[in-house]
C-alpha cells in the first residue's frame, strides 16, 4: 500500500490545551486538519460553484484528485 502524502499539519502545534493542561501533540490521534484535506475542500468549492449538478461520488474523487497535484507541485519546489 502507498503511503499518501497529505502535505502535513496545516496548522501544527508541539502541544494543545485540555481542560488546562497541556498535552503533547504527537500523543493525540490528530493535530487538526492536512493540507490535503484543506486543499480538497477549496477545489471541491470551486468545482460546486462552477458546474451544475454533478455526482456527489465523483465530485470528491476530482477534488481529492486536484488536492493530490496540489501536494506534488508544492513539494516539487523543494
Amino acid at each position: 500500500m502507498t503511503k499518501i502524502n497529505t502535505g502535513g499539519q496545516v496548522y501544527p502545534s508541539d502541544c494543545v490545551y485540555v481542560n488546562g493542561v497541556v498535552i503533547p501533540a504527537h500523543t493525540l490521534a490528530t493535530d487538526g486538519m492536512t493540507k490535503r484535506e484543506v486543499a480538497a475542500i477549496a477545489a471541491m468549492q470551486g468545482i460546486l460553484a462552477g458546474a451544475g449538478a454533478l455526482p456527489s461520488a465523483y465530485t470528491a474523487r476530482a477534488a481529492v484528485e486536484y488536492a493530490d497535484a496540489i501536494i506534488d507541485a508544492l513539494g516539487a519546489g523543494k
